[in-house]
C-alpha cells in the first residue's frame, strides 16, 4: 500500500512539474498575433485640439493657416471590431465631442462611422506594436474586412498597442494622426492626447 500512495505521489509530481513547464514555456512565447483574431468592444477617450479658419471657421490646416482658431475638444467613442489572425481589423464606432470648457451648448454626436485598422509591426514577446487605422464615411464592415463602396476616407491614425491577458485586452494610444481638410490633404488636428481600450467579446 505504501509503495501504491508513493508511486501515485510521484505520478502527480511529475504531471505537476511537466504542467508547469508547460505554462512557463507558453509565458516565454508570449502572445502571437493570431490569438488577437476575433471580436473586440473598444472605447476611446481623450482631448484634442482642432483648427479653424479665423475667417470663415471652416476646419484648417493647423500648419499652414495663419491666426488659425484654436478650439480644445474632449472625445469619447464606443465601437465594435473584428481582427483577422494577420493584424487587420474594421471597426464601427459612434462618438462623442464636447468643446472645452464645458458649457451649454450640447456635444456633437457623430454617426456611425467605419474605421479600417492594420497592423504595422508587433513583437509577441511583449504583445507590443504598432496599427495604422483609417476611418471613413461611408462603407461597412463585414467582419474583418472593409466594403469601400461610396467610402472617403476622413482620417489616418496611427497607435501604439500592447497585449494582455492572452490577447483578451488590448490597450492603445495615439502616437500620430491626421483629419483631412480637403480630400486626402492637410491636417486639422492640433495637439492630443487619446487612448482606447480593447475587450474580447
Amino acid at each position: 500500500m505504501r509503495i501504491a500512495k508513493f508511486a501515485l505521489t510521484m505520478v502527480f509530481a511529475v504531471v505537476g512539474i511537466v504542467l508547469l513547464a508547460d505554462q512557463r514555456a507558453a509565458a516565454n512565447e508570449g502572445i502571437p498575433l493570431e490569438a488577437l483574431a476575433g471580436n473586440y468592444a473598444s472605447t476611446c477617450q481623450g482631448t484634442f485640439a482642432i483648427c479653424l479658419n479665423p475667417s470663415t471657421f471652416a476646419f484648417a490646416d493647423c500648419a499652414t493657416t495663419a491666426g488659425a482658431i484654436i478650439v480644445p475638444l474632449t472625445d469619447l467613442d464606443v465601437g465594435a471590431l473584428t481582427r483577422d489572425d494577420q493584424g487587420n481589423a474594421c471597426a464601427t464606432g459612434l462618438g462623442v465631442d464636447v468643446s472645452l470648457p464645458v458649457g451649454k451648448n450640447p456635444p456633437s454626436v457623430s454617426p456611425v462611422h467605419p474605421a479600417v485598422a492594420k497592423t504595422l509591426n508587433y513583437d509577441p514577446a511583449t504583445g507590443t506594436g504598432d496599427i495604422s487605422v483609417s476611418e471613413y464615411s461611408g462603407g461597412k464592415c463585414i467582419g474583418s474586412t472593409f466594403d469601400s463602396a461610396g467610402a472617403k476616407q476622413t482620417t489616418n491614425f496611427v497607435f501604439h498597442f500592447a497585449a494582455s491577458n492572452g490577447g483578451k485586452r488590448i490597450d492603445m494610444i495615439v502616437t500620430s494622426g491626421t483629419a483631412f481638410v480637403t480630400d486626402t490633404t492637410g491636417n486639422f488636428i492640433g495637439g492630443f492626447s487619446l487612448s482606447c481600450a480593447n475587450l474580447r467579446q
